[in-house]
């Protein structure tokens, strides 16, 4: 049979002696690194609840701004739905009512001229000085008048027409 291989062995010995000492020194040191990263993670940690609350309050915040906002738009949308609404019916009334202007405005415009003639009936009643007064007034005028010619007798004139025979 071989003999086995010295160095393997011989290599692990030099690692047992000399990596015990050096790894002595670098725990040390890697333990006051580690402690460091530590406290570091630690005080990283600390900033990122304390941020992540500070988030979270300024996130509620913003949906509480946020749902008032929402309440604000609904009251004006129902408050823009009731004045559209209140402006149509008012458009549907308009016509009516302007309508109904037109044909009593015609109405009174037609009875006026009558309602002015009654005024004046009504107003004006004869007397009888005012019947005496209008008798000599019309006989004055009629004196005043050219007498008027004496008509001519229908018969000539008829006897001028051709094609009429006359009665006698």
């Amino acid at each position: 049979m071989k003999a086995p291989n010295p160095i393997p062995l011989i290599l692990l010995i030099f690692l047992l002696v000399f990596g015990c000492r050096n790894r002595s020194d670098l725990s040390s040191r890697q333990i006051e690194r580690l402690a460091d990263m530590q406290a570091d993670v630690a005080s990283g940690s600390r900033h990122l609840v304390e941020h992540d609350a500070s988030a979270r309050a300024d996130w509620a915040a913003l949906q509480l701004k946020l749902e008032d906002a929402r309440g604000e738009l609904d009251r004006r949308r129902d408050q823009l739905h009731a004045d559209q609404q209140a402006f149509v019916r008012s458009q549907a009334v308009a016509p009516v009512v302007a309508e109904a202007i037109l044909r009593i405005g015609t109405t009174l415009v037609c009875l006026s001229p009558l309602a002015v003639f009654a005024w004046f009936v009504l107003r004006t009643r004869e007397t009888p000085e005012d019947r005496q007064l209008s008798e000599v007034l019309i006989e004055d005028w009629l004196d005043r008048q050219p007498p008027a010619p004496k008509p001519k007798l229908l018969g000539t004139t008829i006897k001028r027409l051709p094609g009429l025979k006359l009665r006698n």
